[in-house]
């Protein structure tokens, strides 16, 4: 579709959001992996038939990454 996910080595390519600034520049460089993260899943247990709900809260990297695009909003929008 055109909208690679940050990270994807497969069908994305490294590029950064006009204007970004250096700590963003950084943090986008060395992300190691798809920024991909469920915060939340649910579906029906294949045997019992019960919904299983799995909630867990973003790794590290990705809430580091996550504070730097919010950052980066912040400074634009100060500008």
């Amino acid at each position: 579709m055109g909208h690679p996910l940050v990270g994807d080595s497969v069908y994305g390519r490294p590029s950064f959001p006009r204007g970004a600034t250096p700590a963003l520049r950084d943090e986008l460089e060395h992300f190691s992996r798809q920024a991909l993260h469920a915060h939340k899943l649910e579906f029906d247990h294949p045997i019992s038939g019960r919904l299983v709900e799995v909630s867990v809260r973003p790794p590290p990297d990705f809430r580091a990454l996550t504070e730097a695009l919010r950052r980066d909003a912040r400074e634009i929008d100060s500008d």
